[in-house]
């Protein structure tokens, strides 16, 4: 992971995968190494954004579930897409829920306010979750 912020100045490809699908915006978002982030994805191809590692998962997703707030609002800027759900149909705002970042749900929550969330499963984490925090309210559907 930490050998992808050289090799982008060196001119080395940052758009080859690993064996499990994984290409070096994968590895930066869920290490949470946002400078390589952002440098990726400055010199990033279109189609690497939104790229499903083998299992499914987005950079967009890895960033989610590992708590990683600051990656999430980076690629969210840069027009990752968010309506990307992995091969087991989790869907983002559900990984920021596994994740148990609060943060992340929030940054996804406001996302998604005024849209209709497609959860297809784990509604069950979603109300574990919110019934778990105590310091939140619930006003509109957006957690404050």
């Amino acid at each position: 992971m930490y050998q992808t912020y050289p090799l982008s100045f060196s001119g080395s490809p940052c758009d080859v995968s690993d064996n499990r699908g994984w290409f070096p915006l994968h590895e930066a978002a869920a290490a949470g190494q946002t400078g390589c982030l952002r440098s990726l994805l400055e010199h990033k191809s279109e189609d690497v954004i939104n790229s499903k590692a083998y299992n499914g998962e987005t950079a967009l997703f890895l960033a989610t579930v590992n708590g990683h707030v600051e990656c999430v609002k980076m690629l969210m800027d840069f027009g990752a897409d968010v309506n990307i759900m992995n091969d087991e149909e989790v869907s983002l705002l559900v990984a920021a829920v596994k994740g148990g970042s609060l943060e992340c749900f929030q940054v996804c929550i406001t996302h998604y306010q005024g849209r209709t969330v497609q959860v297809k499963s784990d509604h069950l984490y979603l109300y574990q979750f919110v019934h778990s925090q105590k310091k939140m309210v619930l006003s509109n559907g957006l957690i404050m």
